[in-house]
């Protein structure tokens, strides 16, 4: 299977998988929460959905336990 690129996700994957990298890139130790989708509102599922296909593919772990999408957080995946 060939390696993932940036080209293989949506435009809405690649801007949150953006927003990830940066946030770690810069050293940050704090959580990196999902971030907020300021759009329309019937296409904050959209944003939802790229965010749990973002882990499906292995690139983020995300940790979904809180009730609102912006309090989950985003992590490097293991291994």
């Amino acid at each position: 299977m060939a390696p993932l690129t940036m080209k293989a996700l949506s435009i809405t994957q690649r801007n949150i998988y953006s927003y990830f990298l940066n946030h770690f890139q810069k050293g940050r130790q704090e959580p990196c929460f999902v971030p907020l989708f300021a759009s329309r509102k019937e296409r904050e599922i959209c944003h939802i959905w790229a965010v749990q296909e973002l882990e499906r593919k292995g690139l983020i772990r995300l940790d979904q336990t809180a009730s609102h999408y912006t309090k989950w957080t985003m992590q490097p995946p293991e291994g």
